[in-house]
């Protein structure tokens, strides 16, 4: 499968992903569906698959912040016992070369996850997922820019 470094890519294919879980609901239960979302803010539907339910949410805000982003993780710059290094410009070059690369891992492997459906195919594809969800939980709070 080829990588694309598009954000707007990953958008639609969300956006189209998405079930409409309320196809086979009647008209009463529909009703029931949006007053809920209305009242509280979600559709209690997406908790039936929540762990895509997240990563259709998450998915084209990393590829957009992967596109998008002017800055990389502080601790990409600094020493292991938190003692800045003299910061060059080729050293802020890697940062962001790096934080790239994660950024990219995330994106594949997450929509690799949406596609798990279509089974594994290959190895590799099992182990960009596990990796991306790695690198998902040890940056987390570094998905802003």
């Amino acid at each position: 499968m080829e990588f694309k470094h598009d954000w707007k890519f990953y958008a639609e294919y969300a956006k189209d992903f998405k079930e409409d879980r309320t196809i086979y609901a009647d008209d009463k239960k529909k009703k029931k569906i949006e007053e809920f979302k209305k009242e509280y803010g979600f559709d209690y539907t997406d908790s039936w698959n929540l762990d895509t339910s997240i990563i259709l949410f998450v998915l084209p805000r990393v590829a957009y912040l992967r596109e998008h982003f002017i800055s990389a993780p502080s601790e990409f710059l600094e020493e292991p016992n938190s003692i800045k290094i003299d910061v060059k410009k080729n050293d802020i070059k890697q940062a962001c070369e790096k934080w790239a690369a994660i950024l990219d891992v995330i994106t594949r492997g997450f929509y690799l996850y949406l596609k798990k459906d279509e089974s594994w195919k290959t190895k590799e594809e099992k182990e960009t997922w596990e990796q991306a969800f790695e690198y998902f939980t040890k940056y987390f709070r570094y998905l802003w820019d």
